[in-house]
């Protein structure tokens, strides 16, 4: 049985990606990974976020985090200049 459900779902991440046309490439980005391991820690009931929410909220905290993280970067090479 849950070789079957396997390959269903598989089915249906291929058609997502083929539908938008992303390169295979995509499957080696650890952050594809980490996507699929939050949703299954999420378990039953998640739901995907939606198109607003993906191009408001959800981009602006990922371009908070990484100025964050690139500020703390620039800080730590400033740092290391005598």
């Amino acid at each position: 049985m849950k070789k079957k459900e396997r390959k269903s779902v598989c089915q249906l991440i291929g058609r997502f990606l083929f539908s938008s046309e992303i390169p295979f490439n995509v499957a080696n980005d650890p952050y594809y990974f980490s996507m699929y391991e939050g949703v299954e820690n999420y378990g039953p009931g998640f739901f995907t976020p939606s198109m607003h929410k993906l191009r408001t909220c959800i981009l602006k905290e990922e371009v908070s985090s990484i100025n964050k993280i690139l500020e703390e970067q620039k800080n730590h090479e400033s740092n290391m200049v005598v």
